[in-house]
């Protein structure tokens, strides 16, 4: 069996800044289908993962700018949170037990970016970190990049126009008759991708 992972995360700032997680979530489907059509069978969910990531220190402090976004102080990431190390030896049990081909996020070079800058952390305590390798050898697919002429959002600068990248809150609302969903929550994120994908590749919805 084949799976595909679904993967999103919130962080305190941007790549350039080296950011750390504050909170992940990731859903793994089975491509149980007979034919590209999914005529035969739907793809199956068959884990859903979430959780808040600590702050590397007591003494850290979640950015205010980041706060405003995903909405997760760091009260709450030091309660409710777990460690970096944790979410990493997390990750690679998922990637021992299930054969994952492809992995798919909105923006997905962000996504990749922050977990190995998170690998690159963890390689400091441990001699080997597998898990890297084993994330290059996968196919990616970005829902955001591959959605882009669809959704043909023209932009003009000083340049020309240019078609830019839609925010997943866009691609939901354009393909879903207009509904929203609450972004910038992981979980509720990689839902929302997980529905996208589906619907734009396959045209089922994989939530009805």
């Amino acid at each position: 069996m084949e799976y595909t992972m679904f993967i999103d995360v919130e962080t305190t700032g941007f790549i350039k800044s080296n950011p750390y997680l504050v909170s992940i979530a990731y859903s793994i489907y089975a491509n149980n289908v007979i034919n590209d059509d999914f005529s035969k069978e739907m793809p199956s969910k068959v884990l859903e993962y979430y959780t808040i990531v600590k702050p590397p220190s007591k003494d850290y402090i979640i950015p205010k700018e980041s706060v405003k976004v995903h909405g997760i102080t760091t009260q709450m990431a030091q309660e409710q949170g777990i460690s970096n190390e944790e979410v990493i030896d997390n990750l690679h049990c998922v990637f021992d037990v299930y054969n994952i081909k492809t992995i798919v996020a909105h923006n997905i070079d962000f996504d990749i970016s922050v977990m190995f800058i998170q690998l690159k952390r963890y390689d400091v305590k441990q001699t080997t970190c597998p898990l890297k390798q084993k994330m290059y050898d996968k196919k990616v697919y970005c829902t955001m990049k591959e959605t882009t002429d669809m959704m043909n959002l023209q932009r003009n600068n000083s340049r020309g126009s240019y078609k830019k990248y839609p925010k997943l809150q866009e691609l939901y609302h354009k393909l879903f008759d207009g509904e929203d969903f609450p972004a910038h929550n992981a979980l509720e994120d990689v839902r929302a991708c997980v529905r996208c994908y589906y619907k734009h590749l396959y045209n089922i919805d994989i939530y009805k």
